[in-house]
């Protein structure tokens, strides 16, 4: 019996979990900040750091940062900013996981709280987390393309991104960077945190080349207080694949294993960072597999895997105007992050609508009490993405870059914001694909094509040739025996009885 195979190197979809994680914490200002008399602003924001995978459960561990943005007791007009990080681990469930999946992760605050307490020396807050892990695994898999038509062989056409080459590349850097001039002098560093973000990557001979960037976080002392800083390192590298050639898709996911940063003199950093970068060549491969047989005993597989369709960025710049009931003067901008909030794919494009989020800290004229706004700055862009069409799957990764709010006209507020967006294109295949093919049931091993003539019955047919009536019906199910036509085609089974005339 002759059945043809094709072997693909795919990467399939192990599972997905999210969980929810409340954290409380009693946060302890530093001796040398003053009291809180009031909180103008108060938010938190989380990012995983590392996802470690351990008997069918994935143990993340990740930082909540809390902005607490106060006026002291007593000084209602002088803005104080405290930042504290609360680190956090996880462990979700997720069957089927093992070790060297490729596993991801994300963290989202979804509500926060914040209390005064201890006349003012400390802060109560409570967070809740939704946390998120998602794994693929690269997998071998043999599929059946072809088998005799007397198996009555049931196809589909699909598509898929097949694994070609892969490579990993560790790479230390270093960078000296200035603090800007608004900071004061370092006494010391408390703390730095690291994030690797890849902007594209692409396919070359032999070779994946990927642009990206480490943002690097770091707090620092001078005297007492604590001030933080952020810094990008930017990251440039090709990643021997072999087998990879120009014009395939080129997939890049980073770790960063050690940062550290040491003092340069009062106004200058040494930031020291390992990464870790994992590199794939994939290909789109387009097959016709067999998914279901009659009369055979066979095994199916459970094929679940995205195809990457395409994926672009682009920016754009928006302006939101906010009249205030008299004149002000702005202490302090902080950017939190931009959202998107609907997203929709046509032909070629995506088109995305979200907000920035943007606090702006006050003093109106004649008053010693400052005041906070949250400004949502709408915007809107279309990202253009080749092969991109409804129902396919949209994933975005949009971005703040400038923020800035100033005074217009004496009593209104004009924000300006550039926002980036990166928009990724997927589409994903799920299908019962046949990998082996066992005993045959009963079925003759090969078939012949006979052409219906006038008076011609299946049970006549049957009895011409030696076989039970029972097999023709079973090679011909889509034909109605009552319903025979001359010069229609069926199917008999091979007989070494007389010939039909």
């Amino acid at each position: 019996m002759d059945i043809l195979k094709e072997q693909l190197k795919v990467n399939i979809l192990v599972g997905e979990a999210e969980k929810e994680l409340k954290l409380m914490s009693l946060i302890e200002l530093p001796y040398y900040l003053l009291p809180i008399g009031k909180i103008i602003r108060a938010y938190a924001e989380s990012k995983i750091q590392k996802a470690m995978v351990e008997n069918g459960k994935v143990r993340i561990n990740g930082v909540v940062t809390v902005h607490i943005y106060y006026s002291a007791q007593n000084r209602h007009d002088e803005v104080f900013h405290y930042e504290k990080n609360l680190p956090f681990e996880d462990l979700l469930d997720l069957p089927g996981v093992s070790k060297g999946d490729l596993v991801k992760g994300t963290s989202e605050v979804i509500n926060f709280k914040a209390k005064i307490t201890d006349e003012g020396e400390k802060l109560s807050v409570e967070v809740t987390l939704k946390n998120k892990v998602r794994a693929v695994k690269t997998t071998v898999l043999e599929v059946i393309t072809d088998v005799p038509d007397n198996l009555l062989p049931e196809k589909t056409l699909i598509k898929v991104d097949a694994v070609i080459g892969t490579g990993e590349k560790e790479k230390s850097y270093q960078s000296r960077v200035k603090i800007p001039k608004d900071k004061p002098d370092i006494d010391g560093v408390l703390n730095i945190t690291g994030e690797f973000r890849a902007k594209s990557a692409r396919a070359l001979a032999g070779k994946v080349v990927v642009e990206g960037e480490i943002e690097a976080k770091v707090t620092y002392h001078h005297e007492d207080p604590e001030y933080t800083v952020r810094f990008t390192i930017p990251v440039f590298e090709f990643i021997e694949v072999p087998l990879a050639e120009e014009g395939m898709i080129g997939e890049v996911n980073g770790e960063i294993l050690e940062i550290k940063a040491g003092k340069l003199g009062n106004r200058e950093f040494r930031i020291e960072a390992k990464l870790k970068l994992l590199a794939q060549a994939l290909m789109e491969k387009q097959l016709r597999i067999v998914t279901k047989l009659t009369g055979a005993e066979y095994t199916t597989k459970k094929l679940i895997a995205e195809r990457v369709v395409g994926e672009n960025t682009a920016q754009t710049t928006a302006q939101k105007e906010w009249k205030l009931d008299g004149e002000v003067k702005i202490l302090h901008i902080h950017q939190e992050k931009a959202v998107v909030k609907t997203s929709r794919l046509t032909d070629g494009e995506s088109e995305i609508q979200g907000e920035a989020m943007l606090g702006v800290m006050y003093l109106p004229e004649g008053s010693e009490e400052i005041r906070h706004l949250d400004i949502n700055v709408p915007f809107k862009l279309t990202v253009s993405i080749p092969g991109a069409k409804p129902g396919q799957n949209l994933y975005t990764w949009p971005k703040v870059e400038y923020a800035n709010v100033k005074v217009i006209e004496h009593c209104t507020l004009q924000a300006e914001v550039v926002v980036r967006v990166r928009a990724k294109v997927t589409e994903t295949v799920s299908q019962d694909v046949v990998t082996e093919v066992g005993e045959v049931a009963g079925m003759p091993p090969e078939t012949m094509e006979y052409v219906i003539k006038p008076g011609d019955t299946f049970y006549k047919i049957a009895k011409k040739i030696g076989v039970p009536v029972e097999e023709i019906i079973k090679l011909n199910p889509g034909k109605d025996p009552q319903k025979l036509m001359p010069g229609d085609v069926i199917l008999l089974p091979v007989s070494p009885g007389p010939p039909l005339g």
